[in-house]
């Protein structure tokens, strides 16, 4: 990986057309974790709005890449998502705040491009890797890189680390961002491994996620508490919580 400009946009998207999507999502994912602490300057009013959609955006990609689950359909979760990134990214009037949300979104970009073409989304995902191309391991796979912490062995660049204890103490102020709290705070450290969770927060219904991170947190708990159990009917499931089929 060290051999690779992605300094140089060709030099990087040769690089990401020869990758897996899984590796292309792992990568996207981290460079927006990198980022997206800067919502935390945002308006009152507006954050949870923001920090919603653009966490929702980056666990799609994180779950992307981390290979599993197989069966899910990627694209049903991510172009609501992205769209949703979209409108929020559009809402704020500070630069830094929708340059986050950006990367966000080209994270989820990642996860329903074609194989063979990295093209449109490959800006934050070099970004990413230019950083990190002295200190990752050249056979590292998707699995091993979604596992790493979000800098690596870097130190993390001051006003960096200081957004990211802002935006952390914004998530442990209210208790409907737990879940959202684990995600961030773990993929940061590379310790999350909550994926099962993941996974059934990926599925909810696009309509669920329009009523706010408070009626989200209150569908992650039903599913984390087992009121909403796998072996439950699509129905059923569709019915009480929103998810997806």
């Amino acid at each position: 990986m060290s051999e690779v400009d992605f300094r140089d946009f060709n030099s990087a998207e040769a690089w990401f057309e020869t990758q897996s999507i899984e590796m292309r999502c792992a990568m996207a994912s981290l460079a927006a974790l990198r980022v997206v602490a800067e919502i935390g300057r945002s308006k009152a009013s507006s954050k949870g709005p923001l920090a919603l959609a653009s966490l929702r955006a980056t666990l799609i990609s994180a779950g992307r890449g981390s290979g599993q689950p197989t069966d899910m359909d990627w694209g049903a979760a991510a172009d609501p998502a992205a769209n949703s990134a979209t409108r929020s990214a559009n809402s704020t009037a500070d630069s830094t705040v929708f340059s986050a949300v950006n990367y966000c979104l080209s994270a989820t970009n990642f996860t329903t491009i074609s194989a063979n073409s990295a093209t449109n989304s490959v800006n934050s995902a070099a970004d990413f890797a230019t950083d990190f191309a002295t200190t990752l391991d050249a056979s590292l796979d998707h699995a091993a890189l979604i596992r790493t912490p979000v800098w690596g062995e870097q130190d993390v660049p001051d006003i960096i680390a200081e957004n990211h204890r802002g935006f952390l103490g914004f998530l442990f102020a209210n208790d409907a961002w737990t879940f959202w709290r684990e995600f961030y705070e773990g993929m940061w450290n590379g310790t999350f491994d909550n994926w099962d969770l993941a996974f059934e927060v990926i599925r909810i219904e696009d309509a669920e996620w329009e009523k706010g991170h408070v009626h989200i947190d209150e569908v992650i708990e039903a599913l984390r508490d087992g009121r909403v159990s796998p072996a439950s009917t699509e129905e059923k499931r569709t019915t009480e919580l929103g998810l997806k089929t």
